[in-house]
């Protein structure tokens, strides 16, 4: 598989609003298969759109068909014709990573026709980059809100919990004090009760 590495905003000079890889030159039948690989090394995150230019028209394009896709999206999925007139867009790179897209050329209508063929064209990548979303932020601003609200519940529900049984017990503690007033002041009457009898025999 044919190979194509593209380091982007590593300095002023290249990708600030498109990349021109000018000659791609395609005639063998076997070269069915490239890679793309675009790194972003600056700090925003960039929009990619793929377009072509300058490319040799023939009428054979209607019968070979492309995909293009990453690894987890599929792209374009069409003939030549179709993606010689378009824009695509390849969704986003994020700030400080690399993607890499797949190209596959299906030319198995022309070799069963064995026509002869070459493809030539120039492929323009247009970058629009702007700074990360605070919207992808969001997600863990609100995951620490709901970790506060949890912990914040589960001390108003602790601290209720201990009321309660300060309540519960408030009533035990109550009648252990008067059970033993009473006990203290029969105590007190049978040792009255005894001092005057002893009193009374004298």
């Amino acid at each position: 598989m044919k190979e194509i590495k593209l380091n982007c905003f590593s300095s002023n000079e290249l990708c600030i609003n498109s990349s021109s890889l000018e000659n791609f030159v395609i005639n063998d039948p076997t070269d069915q298969e490239f890679s793309l690989q675009i790194a972003n090394h600056g700090n925003k995150d960039c929009e990619l759109n793929l377009s072509t230019k300058n490319f040799n028209e023939d009428s054979f394009f209607g019968q070979v068909e492309l995909l293009i896709s990453s690894q987890n999206e599929l792209f374009f999925r069409d003939n030549l014709d179709q993606f010689f007139k378009q824009k695509i867009n390849l969704s986003s790179i994020r700030a400080q990573s690399s993607k890499t897209y797949y190209f596959y050329l299906d030319f198995l209508n022309l070799i069963t026709n064995e026509e002869q063929f070459s493809v030539n064209f120039d492929l323009l990548l247009d970058f629009v980059c702007h700074e990360p979303s605070k919207l992808e932020e969001l997600p863990n601003e609100a995951n620490e809100l709901e970790i506060e609200t949890q912990e914040f519940t589960k001390g108003v529900v602790l601290s209720a919990s201990s009321s309660a049984e300060v309540k519960q017990n408030l009533p035990q503690v109550f009648l252990f004090f008067y059970l033993l007033s009473i006990l203290f002041v029969i105590a007190f009457f049978v040792i009255i009760k005894f001092i005057n009898g002893k009193n009374k025999k004298k």
